[in-house]
């Protein structure tokens, strides 16, 4: 049987990690002793036929022409043996494997790097080459969280492991791909479930260290593992990280409006000299007039470094933006963001 056993990933980095192997012809099982005694034959039949037939007929003809039939027929021999070994002999180059088709069985047959011994009849084509090198791929996978979706995205390495070559035959890549990132939603949904988004965000590394836990074990609890799920399609994975948990697009502008509202907010407060909180209850409350929160705030933006806000005049009007900024401060308090609005909601 050939050693299919996977080498042990790396402690040392951060995600799942493993130094690919270099594959190697002996992690394949076939017959090579069959195939040694065909070659053996084959050789025989075509370097000694030619020189047996030409030495007997040297020998009807003429006794004295006997050498130079023998070297007329040791010559033929050699130019058949050439072409013999085209049938004869697999080569593959580094980091290739090969897989031939036995038309008595129906079988495919898998050949590593290197020069070995094969059936003549064996067919041969184009198809039958596969790359054993990595494959790189990126994947974004969006996952729900108890507030809004955040987006994974996953850099996942494999490649075509040899001594599973005839499993991934005839898979389709894509859909090899499909599953991996349907396990994927399926590891992160469970691991984030009850988690805030910005809770999950802050889970990288540890979400990585369950994913390579998970890679790394013979069994999981629902009594399946990741290495049945390489070994059915023919690949090892290399390499599993998550670099990086995002918010979606629509969420992520929203929130960064309420921060661009709260840093200006702030600046237009430190102008006045005045504590930033107090500052913004006593516009609420009418102590500091709109007219002149108004003028304060275009003098805030215009010293601000923090927003891009190039679209408003600075003499303008923008009791709007003013409106706007009030409204999510009283909603969500100067802390910013979802756990700064429910810290003060609590503190009341």
């Amino acid at each position: 049987m050939p050693d299919t056993t996977a080498p042990a990933p790396d402690p040392s980095k951060e995600g799942y990690f493993l130094d690919l192997p270099s594959p190697r012809d002996s992690t394949v099982e076939r017959d090579r002793a069959s195939r040694a005694l065909d070659f053996a034959i084959s050789t025989i039949v075509l370097w000694g036929g030619p020189i047996v037939l030409l030495l007997w007929w040297s020998m009807l003809v003429s006794p004295s022409l006997a050498p130079f039939a023998i070297l007329i027929g040791f010559v033929i021999g050699a130019f058949l043996e050439y072409l013999g070994t085209q049938k004869l002999i697999i080569y593959n180059e580094e980091w290739t494997a090969y897989a031939t088709n036995d038309p008595f069985s129906g079988d495919n047959v898998a050949y590593g790097p290197g020069a070995h011994l094969s059936h003549f009849w064996e067919q041969r084509n184009k198809s039958g080459i596969y790359s054993l090198e990595r494959i790189t791929r990126v994947f974004t996978v969006d996952v729900a969280t108890t507030t809004s979706k955040v987006t994974a995205t996953v850099t996942y390495q494999y490649a075509v492991y040899l001594p599973w070559l005839l499993n991934f035959i005839g898979n389709d890549i894509s859909t090899i791909e499909s599953g991996f990132i349907g396990f994927l939603q399926s590891f992160l949904t469970e691991k984030l479930a009850g988690d805030t988004a910005e809770s999950a965000r802050k889970k990288i590394r540890e979400l990585n260290t369950l994913l390579a836990q998970e890679f790394m074990q013979v069994k999981n609890l629902a009594g399946t593992s990741a290495r049945e799920f390489e070994e059915k399609n023919g690949i090892l994975s290399v390499s599993i990280l998550i670099t990086g948990l995002a918010l979606p697009e629509a969420v992520q502008k929203t929130r960064d409006a309420v921060e661009e509202a709260r840093v200006l907010m702030e600046v237009a407060a430190r102008m006045m000299g005045k504590d930033p909180e107090k500052f913004m209850q006593q516009v609420l409350d009418g102590t500091i007039p709109w007219s002149q929160y108004e003028k304060i705030l275009n003098r805030a933006m215009a010293v601000s470094e923090n927003a891009q806000l190039e679209l408003f005049a600075v003499e303008g009007d923008i009791g709007n933006l003013g409106a706007a900024a009030l409204a999510r401060f009283a909603k969500h308090g100067l802390g910013g963001g979802e756990e700064g609005g429910k810290k003060k909601g609590k503190g009341k």
